[in-house]
């Protein structure tokens, strides 16, 4: 009867545990939709965007394509998960289904965080608080964002716990679900081609851990033969395509690298791997780490953990600060986010075996991790680092109120307490470590989520403005989209903005040497004399054109959108004007404008001026001073300069030039006589 009632017990609480992982991830679904609704429009520009365009082309013509031309291998998984919403949806609706969709997917990753630490014969409340802070990250903030991590994330993990099962039970079946991880990982994002060397750095480690010899790798063979196998398959299927093997990564292939700096982003990129994780579970897997090597872990599965932990901790972060030492310049911790379940384990693992604390283990530890932190610039945390390291947000959110070496003293003493938490805290206690651990995460998941909404409200503003489909609602027909560089900050930003949401965009020129990055097929354009718009030497004969306001068309006004205005063109398509130093939206004017107007013919330029404090202003026209004005402080200017007299077929240019400051332009447009 007492084993009755002990396996009725244990059925029950088993249930509960299951009913609470189900729980967790479904409250985490729903934060992080909650979160994902308040990103209005895609910010990482061009990665959403060229995800999104290559996710839908792909249910539409089977390829990966923008604007009808190859973008190159980026994903496979990726664009397959979120192209179905995305075509068969309006881009609104399509692409609130994506970031719900995604929020799902990402806190999913609870699940085999969860089995695994099942599968280490860990105790249900220990495997439940790795997987409640594997779903408190700021990286669970990219639920809002049409990246790949959101796949990656959920991927690593499985990955690293089918690879953790070969090394302690390599039966065929173990190394066959090994591989189909990998493969998995890799048409997720080629970054995964690291989990051979990592696979053969865990093989060692084992090795090591248990004394064993050489010959037992033997028994790996199936598992290296399959690689060696998808290895020549992928060479012959991507031989003769763009990229090569690395697709559109062979940039990352064929660059140099100095190891010295590599190795100083490797240390850089361990420091945040502390920040990421609330500091305390990488001690934990280094003291794991240490009881392994001296022969203190009896248990195998574990052991394989332990060496799988390890082996992608180094793999991940010695990958990723090669990359980015040459490619990037800064953080990329989003490329290390697979990483976390994996840490929360190993902490979950080491509080579960009663929070050993060996002397010296846990004193090297503890120095290392707070050496690493001294050893992060501080330059790293700026808004430029944003996009690609969410957990340094909330410390991006101090700096703006403290100095570099204030904020640096901050993050020691905030380590320091952790792992004086950590070594002191006694065992009855331990649950306090992840509790404290999981309030910091959420607390910088708040941060980096609130932040991140902002950033992208913003750049939705600047790029499309308040209607982003404003181009489809407007237009009759297919369109043109003429970009001058404007924002050039944003890599185009603003082809890549309305590209997402408007399907009649049909192509894009480029003027003035501006450039659009990314996998996209645009034409430089130039504008003879007459204002005739020109590729090459063909006359380009389009209906309708976006242009910024600076850039005017002989034609009507159709829409405006942002900074941007649809034009219904008199055919053949020709410029009337083009303006440059003005501010798009504020029209402010730091020192000089210019604009030049194409087939002069009767008109004038109008002005309307303003300006904080007196300025002298100089107004120009082709070249030579028309007349001078002073600016009383805020009282509008208004004023006009006429074309030049005598033939005015050709071009003529008006400036502006104001000495002592900038100035307010409300009104900067040239007007044609009729």
């Amino acid at each position: 009867m007492q084993r009755g009632l002990r396996h009725s017990s244990g059925w029950l609480v088993g249930h509960v545990a299951v009913l609470v992982l189900l729980g967790l991830v479904a409250a985490s679904t729903v934060f992080r939709a909650w979160e994902a609704s308040r990103v209005p429009s895609p910010w990482i520009t061009p990665d959403e965007q060229t995800y999104a365009l290559i996710g839908r082309s792909l249910y539409e013509s089977g390829r990966f394509q923008v604007l009808g031309h190859d973008a190159g291998l980026l994903s496979l998984i990726y664009p397959a998960l979120i192209g179905l919403p995305l075509h068969l949806l309006s881009p609104h609706d399509g692409y609130v289904t994506v970031k719900t969709l995604q929020a799902f997917v990402m806190s999913l990753t609870a699940v085999p965080v969860y089995l695994w630490g099942r599968g280490l014969a860990m105790r249900r409340g220990w495997a439940l608080a790795a997987a409640g802070l594997t779903v408190a990250i700021p990286g669970l903030a990219y639920s809002g964002f049409l990246m790949t991590e959101v796949v990656f994330y959920p991927v690593v993990c499985l990955s690293a716990w089918a690879m953790a099962r070969a090394l302690a039970d390599p039966t065929v079946e173990n190394q066959a679900f090994l591989l189909a991880a990998m493969l998995l990982a890799l048409a997720t994002r080629l970054q995964a081609v690291v989990l051979v060397p990592i696979l053969v750095l865990a093989l060692l480690l084992k090795l090591g851990f248990e004394r064993g010899r050489i010959s037992s790798l033997k028994r790996f063979v199936p598992l290296f033969a399959g690689i060696a196998v998808v290895a020549v398959i992928w060479v012959l299927l991507t031989r003769g395509r763009g990229g090569g093997a690395l697709g559109s990564y062979q940039v990352a292939g064929s660059t140099s690298y100095n190891l010295a700096s590599a190795a100083r982003f490797a240390v850089y990129h361990l420091a945040d791997v502390l920040i990421m994780t609330a500091v305390v579970p990488v001690v934990a897997l280094a003291i794991l780490l240490f009881r392994a090597a001296a022969g203190d872990e009896a248990s195998a599965a574990v052991r394989s953990f332990v060496a799988v932990a390890t082996a992608y901790l180094v793999g991940f972060v010695a990958e990723v600060g090669l990359f980015t030492s040459s490619l990037l310049g800064r953080l990329g911790e989003r490329y290390l986010l697979g990483l976390c379940p994996l840490l929360f384990l190993a902490l979950a693992c080491w509080l579960d075996r009663g929070a050993p604390r060996p002397v010296l283990a846990t004193a090297l530890a503890s120095a290392g991790a707070l050496g690493l932190l001294a050893l992060l610039p501080m330059r790293f945390v700026s808004e430029a680092a944003a996009p690609d390291a969410f957990s340094l947000i909330p410390l991006y959110d101090i700096r703006k109120h403290v100095s570099a070496s204030e904020l640096k003293l901050g993050i020691l003493a905030a380590a320091l307490v952790l792992l004086l938490a950590f070594a002191l805290t006694r065992p009855r206690f331990r649950l306090l470590l992840p509790i404290a651990v999981g309030a910091l995460l959420f607390v910088g998941s708040l941060s980096a989520s609130r932040f991140v909404a902002h950033q992208a409200a913003g750049f939705q503003s600047l790029t499309v403005g308040g209607d982003p489909r404003w181009i489809d609602r407007f237009a009759a027909g297919p369109v043109s989209f003429l970009y001058g560089g404007e924002y050039s900050f944003s890599k185009g930003g603003p082809v890549w903005a309305n590209l997402f949401w408007n399907r009649k965009i049909d192509n894009v020129l480029t003027l003035r040497g501006a450039q659009v990055v990314g996998p996209i097929t645009t034409h430089k354009a130039r504008v003879a004399p007459d204002g005739g718009l020109f590729v090459g030497s063909t006359r380009v004969d389009t209906v309708s054109a976006v242009a910024p306001w600076s850039i005017t068309f002989y034609g009507f006004m159709e829409g405006q959108g942002g900074p941007y205005v649809l034009w219904d063109l008199q055919r053949p398509a020709r410029v009337s004007s083009i303006a440059a130093g003005i501010r798009l939206l504020s029209g402010d004017i730091d020192s000089h404008a210019r604009m030049r107007v194409y087939g002069c013919g009767d008109g004038a330029l109008e002005l309307q001026l303003v300006a904080p404090e007196a300025r002298t202003i100089t107004l120009k026209r082709n070249g030579r001073t028309y007349r001078t004005i002073r600016l009383t402080a805020d009282i509008p200017w208004t004023g006009r300069v006429p074309t030049p007299p005598g033939d005015a077929s050709g071009s003529c240019t008006f400036e502006l030039f104001s000495q002592g400051g900038g100035v307010h332009s409300s009104r900067f447009e040239f007007v044609r006589n009729e």
